[in-house]
């Protein structure tokens, strides 16, 4: 009898054991996935900053309306025409003209070929003062502000643990 007690003591411990170690496989796994998921998040923001920054500063520099020569400040595009819900705002990312366009556009990168994923694509674009805080009027300085974070798949928790943001300025280039 004393002996079936420590086989069955034995093996409740193995058992055990296994378990844990299984458990810290799966979580070993799932930190990976995490991790795979954040670089390409991070890879499609990095893709949507350069593919903002691309475009002209504003539309009044495109057109030569402000150049080096007329630097004035109030030709600019005033912080409440920024993005979608004006006429000179975007819905399609290919449609947008320059940096302000894209505050506030959406956008949803779709990945079939990977097992359909998606991530969501947030654009917020303002004018900003050296000292990097927010302006209301504007200035030589835009700071362009990317967020992407997974969509749930079938009502799933989403695959990224955190959304990833990237910030850049632009400033004309004359």
């Amino acid at each position: 009898m004393p002996q079936a007690l420590l086989a069955f003591l034995a093996v409740t411990i193995v058992t055990g054991m296994l378990f844990g170690q299984q458990r810290l496989t799966l979580q070993a796994q799932g930190e990976a996935v995490n991790a795979q998921f954040e670089v390409m998040a991070s890879a499609v923001a990095s893709e949507r900053m350069h593919y903002i920054v691309s475009h002209s500063f504003d539309a009044r520099v495109a057109d030569g309306t402000v150049s080096r020569a007329n630097m004035n400040l109030n030709d600019l595009t005033s912080p409440g025409d920024f993005g979608t819900a004006t006429a000179g705002g975007c819905i399609v990312a290919s449609t947008c003209k320059d940096v302000d366009d894209f505050h506030e556009h959406q956008d949803t990168v779709s990945y079939a070929q990977a097992g359909e994923f998606d991530f969501a694509i947030d654009t917020e674009v303002a004018y900003v003062h050296s000292s990097g805080s927010v302006s209301v009027t504007p200035t030589w300085t835009k700071e362009i502000s990317v967020t992407v974070r997974a969509l749930p798949l079938n009502s799933h928790d989403p695959y990224l643990a955190a959304p990833v943001q990237k910030t850049r300025r632009a400033s004309p280039t004359w």
